[in-house]
């Protein structure tokens, strides 16, 4: 009786000891996925002022098409219609895309104000995936002039003229309404500013999608082997705990490879880690239930007793550590 006495001593101290520090753990991880990381970045933005002598040029933008979303390489193709009318007779024919990687420009019309050009080509953008797989991605069209500064040209967003085709489908991403404005971009080291007009299309993943493909296989992990502590038997939590765990590795590593290297840490890491500490506690129920079992601690009524409160126990945790890291998760998102 002492014996068992001592090991069940032994065994409620390192469940304490277990739960406190993978509680910090998960704490310590969520809190800080998805924060938000420092990015340098020049030119600087700001709010478009017309210069008294400028000529503005009020620009619209029309996309046809759009597709080669490729979030790895950060980039994407499309076809657009740019239209711009002057105030005034000026030299407008020499904007240029600042996010294009390759682009051919076709001049379609053109009066004395009037110029509208049939522009298709592959842009760049920078992905953000700190939110995948629940990420919204902003498809950017930047037009600045090659020559004329802020204090010669204007642009001016046409809102109204603007649009995106709705015969535009992207599988497994929503499209989300598009934004044009105009800004005044300062280049610091040149000592000039110079107006520029951004066309962005944001594109949202399908939550439905991600649902299914993501997180349905990962609450099957968790409860497989959640469902083990259960029965009475130390050698099914090590066994499928394990193989959940391998399992898990597979389907995490397959799942995260689509979106590319990323240094942020995301929404689905954070959860595949949550799911990594739950089976980890079914791993290590197991393997104490196997060596407090090896020691006759659960031998007899009471013995059997003791390994049903230790299974429970365990069990609980998992449940409060599943709802903590998820509500954590959740929080965490929406404030990103």
């Amino acid at each position: 009786m002492g014996k068992n006495s001592a090991a069940s001593k032994r065994l409620r101290h390192n469940v304490g000891l277990i739960g406190a520090f993978l509680f910090a753990l998960n704490f310590l991880a969520l809190g800080s996925a998805l924060g938000p990381s420092a990015q340098a970045g020049t030119p600087t933005l700001d709010s478009a002022n017309s210069s008294p002598g400028a000529i503005s040029a009020s620009t619209s933008i029309i996309m046809t098409n759009l597709s080669g979303l490729d979030l790895a390489a950060g980039q994407f193709d499309s076809t657009f219609y740019v239209t711009m009318t002057c105030s005034a007779s000026c030299d407008v024919n020499r904007w240029d895309i600042l996010n294009t990687k390759s682009m051919k420009r076709e001049l379609v019309f053109e009066d004395e104000l009037t110029s509208s050009w049939l522009v298709s080509g592959t842009f760049t953008f920078s992905p953000d995936l700190s939110l995948f797989p629940f990420d919204t991605q902003k498809l950017p069209i930047n037009i600045e002039h090659s020559f004329l500064d802020a204090d010669s040209l204007v642009f001016l967003a046409d809102d109204e003229l603007s649009e995106v085709s709705a015969d535009i489908k992207i599988s497994g991403w929503e499209l989300e309404d598009y934004t044009i404005t105009s800004s005044t971009t300062s280049y610091p080291q040149l000592n000039e500013n110079y107006s520029r007009v951004s066309f962005t299309v944001p594109l949202t993943r399908s939550t439905l999608a991600s649902v299914t493909k993501f997180y349905i296989p990962l609450s099957i992990f968790v409860l497989l082997g959640a469902a083990t502590l259960v029965l009475a038997r130390s050698d099914f939590q090590i066994r499928t705990g394990g193989t959940a765990l391998v399992g898990l590795t597979i389907f995490y590593l397959a799942s995260s490879g689509g979106v590319g290297f990323t240094g942020a840490f995301t929404v689905w890491d954070a959860s595949v880690l949550l799911a990594y500490l739950a089976l980890g506690l079914v791993l290590t129920c197991g393997i104490v239930g196997a060596y407090l079992f090896h020691e006759g601690a659960y031998e007899g009524p009471e013995g059997e007793a003791r390994a049903k409160r230790m299974r429970f126990r365990y069990l609980r945790i998992l449940v409060g550590l599943v709802l903590f890291g998820a509500i954590a998760i959740a929080v965490t998102a929406i404030a990103t």
